[in-house]
């Protein structure tokens, strides 16, 4: 039995963060990962605005591995298409295994163990102390970080519950890439019913899915149908598209005695935008800190992390989702003029830019979303 102080199940940027923020505070930490670096995951591979400010430090490298910057998006529904400019410092589309790997290095320049390509077998949170076994080691420590996305292990092993999650199906396409595929973030409301469609382009391929709220939808063959609406019949015959789970709603209960869920763990995509690298490193930061300061006043229980990532996130997700459900299921909703002459569809480069449902939307549109009271509201 190997001891240690934190143990972080999985690596992806949630992981690596947590991870390298622990290593920096001097704590030791093992980061667990059942993939061998850089492996490959489906994801958009989208780095907004407001993830570029929390990984402001790590961009500044000569070394950041992004493949191109985006700073128009061109939103397409029932016939119409608008074009907004995102602007500076627009939006970053990378490889998620370069990215994954570059993180998981900067973890272990601070000073973090890894153990990547084990897989975790089982997790047990005691009074005193957590154990996670591996299928090489077991760890014996006093926290333990479950970033190991959607279908969390730590989370199931600690019996916090599942249930189901909407779908996307995504695929690399190129090279080549067609002229008019090439420079813009496309979000496609006509691609699939219940959800969108997106097109990103990253230099030398492009990133292309379909994702949808609907349990009943085919993602594949739609998939295949919607490459081929973009005039990619040649990459749609070629490729294998890749269904996943997308981790949308915010779980409620994220930490305890001695655990704390992260990212796709706990569920912090985005539920308007599917955007999911932010929620990581900003609930990262967040477990991070309440380790630090667990271990500072001798008390194990994580439990303010879950109140207080619900008192900071929680209201915008609950706007968020009501507002992805109204307005996937009638895209009209989004080309409409409310009172003010403004658009909900004009909001989107201010969101990813890092602002909030809460601030843009008027009191009288989230009221008739029919927002129920959710945890921050209910504690305070």
């Amino acid at each position: 039995m190997i001891a240690t102080e934190v143990v972080v199940v999985g690596a992806g940027p949630g992981g690596a963060r947590v991870a390298t923020g622990l290593a920096k505070a001097g704590i030791d930490v093992v980061l667990i990962d059942r993939a061998e670096f850089g492996r490959d995951k489906p994801c958009g591979g989208a780095l907004t605005p407001r993830a570029q400010r929390l990984l402001e430090a790590e961009i500044a490298s000569t070394e950041f591995p992004v493949s191109t910057r985006v700073r128009t998006i061109r939103l397409r529904s029932e016939g119409r298409e608008v074009t907004y400019d995102i602007g500076d410092p627009g939006v970053m589309l990378l490889r998620r295994a370069a990215l994954d790997a570059f993180l998981v290095g900067g973890a272990r320049d601070a000073g973090a163990h890894t153990q990547l390509g084990s897989g975790v077998r089982r997790v047990i949170a005691c009074e005193d102390a957590v154990t996670v076994s591996t299928v090489d080691a077991v760890y014996r420590g006093d926290f333990v970080v479950g970033a190991d996305g959607a279908g969390s292990i730590v989370a199931r092993g600690l019996g916090i519950a599942g249930g189901v999650m909407p779908r996307a199906a995504s695929a690399d396409v190129g090279p080549p890439i067609p002229d008019h595929l090439d420079r813009d973030m496309i979000v496609d409301l006509d691609a699939v019913p219940g959800g969108y469609g997106w097109v990103f382009p990253k230099g030398d391929h492009l990133s292309v899915g379909i994702g949808s709220l609907s349990a009943r939808i085919r993602l594949r063959p739609r998939l295949h149908e919607y490459l081929e609406g973009l005039g990619l019949e040649a990459a749609s015959n070629q490729v294998r598209p890749r269904v996943h789970p997308v981790p949308l709603g915010m779980r409620e209960r994220l930490s305890g005695r001695r655990f704390a869920l992260v990212g796709d763990a706990a569920r912090l995509a985005d539920p308007f935008t599917g955007e999911g690298i932010y929620g990581a490193l900003r609930s990262a930061d967040a477990a991070v800190r309440a380790i630090i300061e667990a271990r500072r006043v001798g008390n194990p229980d994580l439990s303010g992390y879950s109140r207080q990532l619900w008192q900071k996130m929680g209201r915008e997700t609950r706007i968020a989702s009501a507002l992805a459900r109204a307005a996937f299921a009638d895209p009209g909703l989004l080309w409409r003029v409310f009172p003010g002459k403004w658009r909900i569809l004009d909001l989107l480069p201010g969101i990813l830019a890092g602002g909030s449902f809460c601030g843009s939307l008027p009191r009288g549109l989230i009221d008739r979303l029919h927002v129920p009271v959710g945890v921050d509201d209910r504690r305070r």
